[in-house]
């Protein structure tokens, strides 16, 4: 069994052509997952489990093109994460989809993502 609990701050850059520098991020993200053996000798496991996030924006967008510099975005995430590891290699690959809900000043949508980690 694995557990995420993890919470990263994003500090951003002014934006490239304009003079808006969005606020500083705070998101936590959580999961919880099962390795399952698909061959007996454990060689090759899958991983499966809920996962989510919150993303709330804790400081105002600056500059003069900042539109609604005080109006701070948010959302909330859930969603199943997925995976396959090869531990005598050092291979995995994993699969994540998440359904945002209670977007606050920000679009709300569905977040995909795949990664692929090999130690080399």
């Amino acid at each position: 069994m694995a557990l995420e609990n993890m919470m990263t701050w994003e500090v951003n850059r002014s934006k490239r052509g304009f003079d808006d520098t969005p606020g500083q991020y705070l998101t936590w993200n959580w999961g919880v997952s099962e390795y399952l053996p698909l061959k007996k000798d454990q060689s090759l496991l899958a991983e499966i489990g809920p996962a989510g996030y919150g993303n709330f924006q804790v400081s105002d967008d600056t500059g003069m093109d900042a539109r609604n510099p005080s109006a701070h975005d948010r959302a909330w995430a859930v969603g199943v994460q997925a995976g396959v590891t090869i531990p005598k290699r050092m291979m995995s690959l994993n699969f994540h989809w998440f359904h945002e809900y209670s977007a606050v000043s920000r679009f709300q949508g569905t977040v995909l993502g795949l990664s692929f980690v090999a130690k080399l």
